[in-house]
């Protein structure tokens, strides 16, 4: 099962997407460079992380912000107050059958977003170990997912 790591939250077609980074993830581990999916209902949507933002929803909590010992007043903001977006460009889309098609569409709100697995990546991009027509030039920035040409 892949990892969900956010929502869409808002976005175009040109300027990419913003996603609300889930509670449970750790900005530290998503990186400008890596792939995700973004799940719409008729389409998937290969993208690149573009950009990282961290936000709030109260600019009052910036008036007073917890200490380094306030785990517990983190923990309760963190659910709701304070959050990071991040910022996604789609590249190419998928049809229901898996066809590679060109981004011309979007998905709608609160579509989920994924990590992207190293078969999304071949799935895209082609592997040389399943067609020996593919040449491996390297792997994302800490990703385990082999980017191949033709």
């Amino acid at each position: 099962m892949p990892k969900k790591i956010g929502t869409v939250l808002s976005g175009s077609l040109s300027d990419g997407f913003s996603v609300k980074l889930s509670n449970n993830i750790s900005p530290e581990k998503i990186k400008t460079g890596h792939f995700v999916l973004l799940s719409g209902i008729e389409y998937k949507f290969f993208s690149l992380v573009t950009d990282l933002k961290l936000e709030i929803a109260n600019p009052d909590i910036l008036l007073s912000p917890p200490g380094e010992n306030e785990n517990l007043l983190k923990d309760i903001l963190n659910k709701k107050d304070i959050f990071c977006l991040i910022k996604v460009k789609p590249i190419i889309s998928l049809d229901s059958k898996n066809n590679i098609k060109p981004v011309k569409t979007i998905p709608g709100h609160f579509a989920s977003v994924f990590e992207a697995s190293a078969k999304d990546v071949a799935q895209i991009f082609g592997s040389e170990k399943l067609d020996k027509k593919y040449f491996n030039i390297g792997c994302p920035l800490d990703m385990k997912a082999p980017v191949c040409l033709n």
